[in-house]
């Protein structure tokens, strides 16, 4: 097992190396199913433009999805499965 210093330095890496972010789409899927599909798409996408909100999200990732983003890519189906049942699963959460 990792450290939490270490998981947050593997976060730290590819955050600031990821070239687009179609590789977090899951995190924007999932918040807004989840958390803010009561409000315009529109307005959502104003929300997360800044991608602060997304990066929290990323970083509150647990170790294995992470480690199976790595190693799959965050597109990979079974990868953007378990964040999406990980932000249903803490939506209160994600809420604040």
């Amino acid at each position: 097992m990792i450290t939490e210093e270490q998981l947050i330095a593997i976060k730290d890496a590819y955050w600031n190396n990821m070239k687009n972010d179609e590789d977090l789409s899951a995190i924007y899927d999932a918040l807004y199913d989840f958390i803010y599909s009561d409000i315009d798409y529109k307005d959502f996408e104003k929300l997360v433009s800044d991608n602060e909100l997304i990066k929290k999200v990323f970083y509150s990732l647990p170790q294995y999805i992470i480690g199976k983003g790595i190693s799959w890519g965050f597109s990979d189906t079974e990868v953007k499965d378990e964040i999406y049942i990980h932000i249903r699963d803490n939506k209160d959460l994600y809420k604040k």
